[in-house]
């Protein structure tokens, strides 16, 4: 199967299991979602305006700040997969409560192992913590 297929398939997967993502029914924490934030996230992940490249290249996945609202596979200084570049994904609140549950299932072929988060609060509350970075 082609890359581009397989990217497709993904996509149209992708929204069938975005299309179930509720917002939370509850006041999200974004201090709590800091704390996971650090412990799971931070190992692989800035979230910084404006990191140095050295800081960059000591990490293993791309720089987070701003990724509410932003388009999937675009930050600088980082090199996305095939699959993560091609997906269209935009990163929504929603959108991204589907991928930080499941990021394999939701965007298969993917590079980052990350299993994900299946606290759906968690979620929800690093979701507010990655909304505060604007």
């Amino acid at each position: 199967m082609s890359v581009r297929r397989s990217a497709g398939l993904a996509g149209a997967a992708f929204l069938a299991a975005a299309s179930f993502a509720a917002a939370p029914a509850f006041a999200a924490n974004a201090a709590h979602g800091a704390e996971i934030f650090k412990g799971t996230c931070g190992v692989c992940h800035l979230a910084q305006p404006h990191p140095a490249v050295s800081d960059l290249a000591m990490r293993i996945g791309p720089n987070l700040w701003g990724v509410v609202g932003r388009k999937a596979g675009v930050t600088p200084h980082f090199r996305y997969s095939a699959a993560m570049r091609q997906s269209g994904v935009v990163w929504t609140p929603d959108v991204l409560r589907v991928y930080i549950h499941d990021p394999q299932k939701t965007i298969p072929n993917i590079r980052m192992s990350f299993l994900g988060l299946k606290n759906a609060r968690d979620v929800d509350d690093v979701i507010a913590y990655l909304q505060t970075f604007r």
